[in-house]
């Protein structure tokens, strides 16, 4: 089903590339049209799978750290599906440091967020 989501958006582009060619109807609102089509179709698509989007379909087109569930294999037939926070770097994958090597078979649909960092407003902490 994915595939389909993305032949939808792929077809918007192209159509909107079409009327960005032909400058006469840039200002006429099928621009902003062809923006929020896009916008619609791609929030359809996560809402689809909960915003799980498999590695068959698709790699993350943006470096970061992302939730991703991963398949690890320990021996013969056993398996253990989890979800694990894993570093993405185009061109190279994904990045694992110890243990089995798991097959990531899906990632979410953003990057985890940044680290939460208390703010100070100028304040000291006075502990005796």
């Amino acid at each position: 089903m994915e595939d389909v989501f993305e032949r939808i958006i792929e077809r918007l582009k192209t159509e909107r590339g079409r009327y960005w060619s032909d400058n006469s109807e840039y200002g006429t609102g099928k621009w902003c049209g062809f923006d929020e089509s896009i916008g619609i179709v791609t929030q359809a698509e996560l809402e689809y799978n909960d915003g799980w989007i498999p590695c068959s379909e698709r790699l993350p087109e943006i470096h970061g750290v992302y939730i991703v569930t991963e398949r690890l294999t320990f021996g013969v037939g056993t398996t253990m599906d989890r979800v694990a926070i894993r570093q993405y770097i185009g061109g190279h994958g994904w990045v694992h440091t110890e243990g089995p090597k798991p097959e990531v078979l899906a990632w979410w649909s953003e990057p985890c967020p940044r680290l939460y960092r208390e703010e100070s407003h100028g304040e000291t902490s006075n502990k005796e």
